[in-house]
């Protein structure tokens, strides 16, 4: 491993503890054009057929709602085919095997799989944000900031987790923690480089809705922006290398940095948290009947949830790293007016799942408890399967790709040794 000091494991030398940990890593895979990489063997395959731009509108079940006869498609409005099949495998992402499989209803009127009302129940996602910084008593000390490699080149950070043993003891969900660069327009992060991104997006975005719109915003974000435009100047001599290095390891590597770290100069570093999602029955996605897409079948409504849980472990997290970081030593950590008031009212603050659509056909041993069994089959369909986040009963804190990956080839080797 390339770090900063090979004899240290911690983040920041001294700051583990039994509530929170910062050897674990996370990884980055290389991105992967799929296209590309595997065009040929896909092309390749005997017993394989690709079919692009061919939308599954319907799950055709026989009379009696216990075997799927074939699946209808369409590449266009009105270009409609049908798909047969021995076994079906549904991979098409939490929200839409949710929708596909409620829409399909000309047999069982509830929905396939839907017996027991649990098809979109349980949706869940990640609280993620951003809540208080940081500052280090000596950011460039024992200090494993930036962007390490592991022996194949695969981009690795360290993050702040909190313990197995501090989430019993405090009856709260997985949760890990990163330094980041601040993503607000305020201007109290003091980094050129920030200030930079945001100024063009601001500038640009207005231009992009004419002149008038741009005078507009200029005019009401003036004080705002010249603070940027100064910060910006202030340090203008190491900003040509910031974009130039940006601009290399973004673009040109085979390996992409991941993201723009903060500058350790500036010794202001956001936290940024990402935590489990407790599963709740009331948190679900519905089949929006007022409105219907391009093919005619109903566009989905969203209900998300969180409890008390939830809510807990954020703070229980933002506390317990605030308390460590200042007992240490090594820093202190500030919050805003802002952050105290999201701590206290975490309900209040909206919510946009961008990503990670998680348990809206939850894996449970009987159908009463979940729309899939062990094996990813739908309870009560002999030769329907569901592949994907949908199926995972709980969401832990991480991405959800490996375990994705895991449950899909466990389901091929299953389907290989039916036949």
């Amino acid at each position: 491993m390339v770090g900063t000091n090979e004899t240290q494991t911690e983040l920041l030398r001294g700051f583990d503890d039994e509530n929170i940990a910062t050897w674990p890593l996370e990884r980055w895979s290389i991105p992967t054009d799929y296209s590309k990489r595997y065009r040929s063997d896909l092309e390749a395959a005997s017993n394989l057929r690709v079919l692009l731009h061919a939308n599954a509108t319907h799950l055709q079940m026989d009379s009696s709602g216990t075997t799927l006869r074939h699946v209808k498609a369409a590449c266009s409005p009105g270009k409609v085919f049908q798909i047969n099949a021995k076994n079906t495998v549904i991979a098409c992402g939490a929200l839409e095997n949710t929708r596909l499989l409620l829409a399909s209803r000309d047999i069982l009127t509830e929905g396939i799989g839907n017996k027991h009302d649990l098809v979109g129940r349980y949706y869940q996602s990640h609280c993620f944000g951003v809540c208080g910084y940081a500052v280090l008593k000596d950011p460039f000390k024992d200090f494993i900031y930036d962007f390490e490699k592991d022996q194949a080149g695969v981009y690795c950070r360290r993050r702040f987790w909190l313990t197995p043993e501090a989430q019993k003891k405090h009856q709260v969900s997985n949760v890990v923690g990163f330094f980041v660069r601040a993503v607000s327009g305020e201007s109290e992060h003091r980094n050129a480089m920030v200030s930079l991104v945001l100024l063009v997006k601001t500038l640009l975005g207005g231009a992009k809705k004419g002149p008038k719109r741009l005078f507009q915003i200029v005019r009401a974000q003036r004080r705002e922006l010249l603070t940027h435009l100064g910060i910006v100047l202030k340090d203008g001599p190491s900003i040509f290398h910031q974009v130039a290095a940006v601009v290399y390891t973004r673009y040109f590597r085979k390996r992409r940095l991941p993201m723009v770290l903060p500058s350790k100069k500036a010794n202001f570093f956001p936290l940024f948290f990402q935590t489990e999602h407790a599963p709740l029955r009331e948190s679900r996605v519905m089949l929006d009947d007022s409105s219907v897409d391009d093919f005619g079948m109903p566009r989905l409504e969203v209900n998300i949830r969180f409890s008390e849980v939830d809510y807990r472990t954020i703070r229980t997290f933002v506390s317990l790293f605030k308390q460590r970081i200042e007992e240490s030593g090594i820093g202190t950590f500030h919050l805003s007016e802002k952050d105290k008031e999201y701590l206290a009212h975490p309900e209040r603050r909206p919510f946009n799942s961008n990503a990670h659509h998680i348990g809206t056909t939850r894996m449970a041993v009987t159908a009463d408890a979940g729309v899939v069994d062990v094996n990813c089959k739908v309870h009560d369909v002999e030769n329907l399967y569901v592949a994907g986040s949908s199926v995972f009963p709980t969401s832990s804190h991480a991405n959800p790709t490996l375990m994705i990956i895991a449950l899909a080839l466990r389901l091929a080797d299953h389907l290989k040794s039916k036949d």
